[in-house]
Parts: C-alpha cells; sequence; structure tokens
C-alpha cells in the first residue's frame, strides 16, 4: 500500500469511528430509560443495561484513532513533533480500548482494579500535547488549521479539569462539551488526511 494511501485510508477510519461514537452514544441514551444526558455522564451510559451499544462505539472510536494516528505516522515529510503526536494518538487509543473493554467505572466493584479514572485522567494529559505537537506541521497545510489545533490544546487544558469539579446535575453536558472539543479536531485532522489521500492518489 502507497504511504497516500495509508494517510486516506487513516482519515477515513478516524471519520468512521467518530460518527460510531456519537450514533452509539445517541442510541444508548434512546435504550436506557430514566437517563439524562444532562446530568449523567458517558460512564453512567456505558455501565447501564444497554452498556454494550456505547463500549462498541467507543471501540470503533478507538480504532478510527489508531488508524488516524498510523495514518499520520505514514504521512511524507512531516518532522519529529508530527511523528509523535501520531505516536501519542495510538496511546490514546489504546487507553480508550482499556476503558471499553475494561467496563469497571468506580462503582465500588470490588472484583478487579479500578482503572478507569486512572485511565481517564491519563486520556485527559496526553490529549493536551497532541494538538499543540501537530500544529507546527498543520502550518504548513494552512495556518487556520494550525491556530486551530492550538486552541484545541488551550481550551482542553483550561476546561477538561473543571469537569471534575462540575455539579453532579451538569457533569453529563460538560462531558459532552469536552467530547465535541475533542471529536472536532479529530474530524478536522481526519479530513486533512483523506484528502491527502485523494490528491497524492490522483
Amino acid at each position: 500500500m502507497k504511504r497516500s494511501r495509508c494517510v486516506g485510508l487513516g482519515g477515513a477510519l478516524a471519520l468512521f469511528g467518530c460518527f460510531a461514537l456519537v450514533v452509539g452514544n445517541i442510541a444508548a441514551i434512546l435504550l436506557l430509560e430514566r437517563y439524562s444526558s444532562i446530568s449523567d455522564t458517558i460512564s453512567d451510559l456505558a455501565a447501564g443495561r444497554y452498556g454494550w451499544v456505547q463500549d462498541t462505539g467507543l471501540v470503533l472510536f478507538a480504532l478510527g484513532m489508531l488508524a488516524c494516528g498510523v495514518g499520520l505516522f505514514c504521512w511524507p515529510g512531516r518532522g519529529r513533533l508530527w511523528r509523535l503526536a501520531a505516536g501519542l494518538l495510538v496511546l490514546l487509543a489504546v487507553i480508550v480500548m482499556v476503558i471499553a473493554t475494561h467496563n469497571e467505572y468506580g462503582d465500588r466493584d470490588t472484583e478487579k482494579y479500578v482503572i478507569h479514572m486512572n485511565a481517564v485522567i491519563a486520556f485527559a494529559i496526553v490529549f493536551a500535547f497532541v494538538p499543540l505537537l501537530l500544529a507546527p506541521g498543520l502550518r504548513r497545510l494552512g495556518r487556520v488549521r494550525s491556530r486551530v489545533s492550538v486552541a484545541t490544546t488551550v481550551l482542553w487544558v483550561i476546561l477538561s479539569p473543571i469537569f471534575f469539579y462540575i455539579p453532579t446535575g451538569w457533569d453529563g453536558l460538560y462531558e459532552r462539551g469536552l467530547g465535541v472539543i475533542l471529536i472536532g479536531w479529530l474530524v478536522m485532522v481526519a479530513r486533512l488526511q483523506v484528502r491527502h489521500g485523494r490528491v497524492a492518489s490522483g
């Protein structure tokens, strides 16, 4: 497979992963009774009766993020920071996969190691670096995208820690707001990959 095809395929799979995550979240909300997307978190949804629906969306999202990271790594002519960002995306995919498959949400389940909150914190910390590391390489593809990437890191660093202090009546909505930042940035990068794959192959 040519490297350009690898880049384009990675972007396409990342877009599908983002779509699957959104659809899985909406579907699980509709299936689960007495669930509020404002006061209940995504973790609450994944731990419920139809948790497999949300978990499936998370797994597909993790695979899409993995494909995005591999695609970025295959993109020719990028520097060390770009490759480091690609590697961290792969790491983020592994963290999301652990969250989705471990099925432990800090709900006092003593049968296994409670890893959920540790994984969530690790994800938040690692993702803060990815858009910033990718920004210099994105500048060559357009200053607006580079600025959006830097702004994503700034917003994430400021807003993500606040989640742990949000009242339980609003934490579900706040968490989904953070998700919009994450998915919006990933969609921007994935679309660039798809376009690169088409241009390089055409």
